[in-house]
């Protein structure tokens, strides 16, 4: 016998998610934000990205994949892991590996747009 617990349905859990991820969502279109500086650095050859920028991107793409897993947003998972080990992996600076990031990033936030149809914030990549 249970005492003082109820039990949540799978519905009543996605509306919980729900409710969280329009409270703390916009955080999500924030670390793309710095994603998209990370790409437009990398897009320039001749200047090296700056070491902050660059880890501050991995860092960012990391907590995005992160987030997205938990609230079990799949397609959106998948491309963030994808640009998660761009970002992570240091040998993947250059201007080929900028123009796949700045496709994975265009299609992370049609993605996001699917699940929040008024984004907080416009990007840079267009």
């Amino acid at each position: 016998m249970r005492t003082g617990t109820r039990e949540i349905s799978g519905e009543g859990i996605q509306e919980q998610l729900s409710a969280i991820w329009s409270q703390y969502g916009a955080t999500v279109y924030r670390r793309v934000l710095v994603l998209e500086l990370a790409a437009d650095a990398m897009a320039r050859y001749d200047v090296p990205l700056d070491p902050e920028l660059d880890a501050q991107a991995c860092a960012e793409a990391h907590a995005i994949h992160g987030e997205l897993c938990t609230f079990g947003f799949n397609d959106a998972a998948r491309i963030s892991q994808e640009i998660d080990a761009l970002m992570c992996d240091p040998k993947r600076r250059n201007r080929s590996e900028a123009s796949l990031l700045v496709g994975l990033i265009l299609m992370l936030r049609q993605e996001l747009d699917e699940i929040t149809p008024t984004p907080p914030a416009s990007g840079m990549v267009q």
